[in-house]
């Protein structure tokens, strides 16, 4: 049987690679994403632990308290900044998840083609070893002698 030659194949590996360019860009997106989210961990984290020591370090200084809530001033605002900063990015891994799964609905309809046309390939290949063999026996069994009963 003949090999089977997808005519498409070109367009496939076009459509994979344009599909893996995507999947790069996702993750490159969700990892900013994740790396801001861990920021905003780490200062709420640094919050925390500047709530529970600066009554206890400060020692009834004033000066001290002043400067305890000056570094939580800064905190809630890099805290705000970097919410935004996550929100936009977050639309914007959305916008690229989505094109990621355009790119790669089109990779697995050329791949579900290829398939088909494999399988029908195969199909088309069997059938003409059917007939092939179908035309093989019927030509032994006109060329055999026939032993009949009459001689």
């Amino acid at each position: 049987m003949k090999k089977y030659r997808f005519t498409l194949e070109r367009v496939l590996r076009l459509r994979k690679h344009h599909e893996l360019e995507w999947e790069l860009k996702l993750a490159a997106a969700a990892g900013r994403c994740v790396a801001l989210q861990n920021e905003l961990k780490e200062l709420a984290s640094e919050r925390g632990r500047t709530l529970s020591t600066r009554f206890a370090l400060s020692g009834g200084s004033t000066d001290f308290l002043f400067r305890s809530e000056l570094y939580l001033r800064r905190i809630a605002q890099t805290t705000d900044r970097k919410t935004r900063l996550l929100s936009q990015r977050e639309r914007e891994r959305d916008e690229v998840r989505d094109q990621y799964l355009i790119a790669s609905r089109d990779r697995k309809v050329l791949d579900r083609l290829k398939e088909r046309r494999e399988e029908q390939h195969h199909r088309e290949g069997l059938l003409e070893e059917i007939s092939e063999t179908d035309d093989l026996t019927g030509a032994r069994g006109a060329q055999r002698p026939s032993t009949g009963a009459g001689a």
